[in-house]
């Protein structure tokens, strides 16, 4: 891409950035809340979008500016709930844990630091999820 065609859309790097990011977190919850009955089937959905999202995923986690990225991820997966929990609240507190550990093991997985599939990313992420419930 030409430089002037470049900025002729973008004002700078962070301004594509932006809309990259805004576009992979606007399909988030499209993908997640489809038809959360079961939570494998949702899981591997999920994952099976974040690896086509790969080489955005990889650009976006490595050119955030500071945990920027990572936040607002985080607050989209939660379901953009209150920004303060009380402490009392010991479901949203445990998901809150679990969506976070998940969002750590998942960057491991873009970056191919873990080799499996979505859907065994999926079955492993439920199982854990199935041990916190009992």
């Amino acid at each position: 891409v030409n430089r002037s065609t470049f900025y002729s859309y973008y004002s700078d790097l962070y301004q594509l950035l932006y809309e990259m990011e805004k576009e992979v977190l606007d399909e988030m919850p499209e993908v997640v809340t489809a038809s959360a009955q079961e939570l494998v089937p949702v899981l591997s959905r999920f994952f099976a979008y974040l690896e086509r999202n790969r080489r955005v995923l990889c650009v976006l986690l490595k050119n955030a500016v500071g945990d920027d990225f990572r936040k607002r991820a985080l607050h989209t997966l939660l379901g953009g709930g209150a920004e303060v929990v009380d402490i009392g609240d010991k479901r949203q507190l445990a998901l809150i844990v679990f969506v976070s550990g998940c969002f750590t093991l998942t960057e491991k997985w873009i970056f191919g630091e873990i080799r499996c599939t979505p859907e065994q990313l999926a079955e492993t992420v439920a199982a854990f999820a199935v041990k916190e419930e009992s």
